[in-house]
């Protein structure tokens, strides 16, 4: 039997098994197990390292998958087009994270409160402060504007002189549209009357919370 036709035949279907292999990635990023099939079928380690190239991987490799890989028959360049080829994803800013102040520092009345924030559609972050005990909580300035890189400020008025030595608790919430509007009505009204006499935490999520003790006017 001519042993030539068979081996052009085979090196074909590896060829065709390859192709098809790559064009089903698409632009998603290869997974181990999707690699290590590919040089179990002895597809060109060079290929293997060109798709990579242009799509990344989705994983660090451990010590484990290394020594697989290898007896599998990965090359030294294989293994080294992997570890240069993983995608990092940016972590995604969290939903609400208030920064400053620190938690148990010693504040004045008043104070500016900063955080970062992921931007969710259809809902408003709100600040809101009391002193840690009362069952009344206070608005602060308004709705807060979340700047584009996710970073926001707002300022807040914590107690009066008798409440020095006292711990506050300050809450950035995200509210919904009708809760939103409530809250905004009610500080319209209580500036209008120059009267401020509380209300009820209004419910809503995420919430970044930090307690902070008043040490001074």
């Amino acid at each position: 039997m001519n042993k030539r036709p068979y081996q052009i035949m085979c090196i074909s279907i590896l060829l065709i098994l390859s192709s098809t292999t790559f064009s089903q990635q698409g632009t998603t990023p290869l997974t181990y197990d999707e690699i290590i099939s590919l040089v179990s079928k002895k597809v060109d380690g060079n290929e293997i390292c060109k798709q990579i190239k242009t799509v990344k991987v989705s994983f660090t490799l451990t010590t484990q998958q290394i020594s697989k890989l290898v007896k599998s028959g990965a090359s030294d360049n294989l293994l080294s087009c992997i570890e240069s080829n993983v995608i990092v994803e940016k972590p995604l800013k969290a939903a609400i994270v208030i920064t400053s102040p620190q938690r148990g520092e010693e504040c004045g009345t008043n104070l500016q409160v900063s955080g970062t924030a992921k931007i969710i559609p259809g809902k408003h972050l709100w600040l809101f402060a009391h002193r840690r005990g009362l069952a009344k909580w206070w608005p602060q300035s308004g709705e807060i504007i979340v700047e584009e890189n996710g970073e926001w400020v707002q300022g807040a008025y914590i107690g009066q002189h008798q409440d020095i030595g006292f711990d506050f608790e300050i809450k950035a919430i995200w509210l919904d549209e009708v809760t939103h509007s409530q809250v905004s009505q009610t500080l319209s009204t209580w500036e209008a009357q120059n009267s401020w006499p509380g209300m009820t935490l209004p419910a809503g999520e995420p919430v970044a919370t930090v307690v902070v003790k008043k040490a001074r006017d």
